[in-house]
């Protein structure tokens, strides 16, 4: 093979992790030549969005719980921000 087409996502797929990540060379089999021209092909078809930069990760999607509570974003140090403990 002399060159890997980043235009056909298909067949890259299988190479790219659930969370996006390249799958390394010792789980792909390639030689290093073509597991760096696989990192190439991939990466140019991440820039062109033919493949997702990220997978899917758990608990990014609406269900998750929200990062702040019912205060708001300053915790237990009331409106002002006051430190409590000075």
């Amino acid at each position: 093979m002399d060159y890997i087409d980043y235009k056909k996502a298909e067949i890259l797929a299988p190479f790219v992790q659930e969370r996006g990540k390249i799958m390394p060379r010792r789980l792909t089999g390639t030689c290093s030549r073509h597991q760096r021209w696989l990192g190439v092909a991939i990466k140019r078809a991440r820039n062109i969005a033919l493949l997702p930069f990220a997978g899917h990760t758990p608990g990014a999607g609406s269900s998750a719980p929200h990062r702040f509570s019912e205060r708001g974003d300053r915790g237990d140090r009331g409106d002002r921000g006051d430190r409590g403990d000075r």
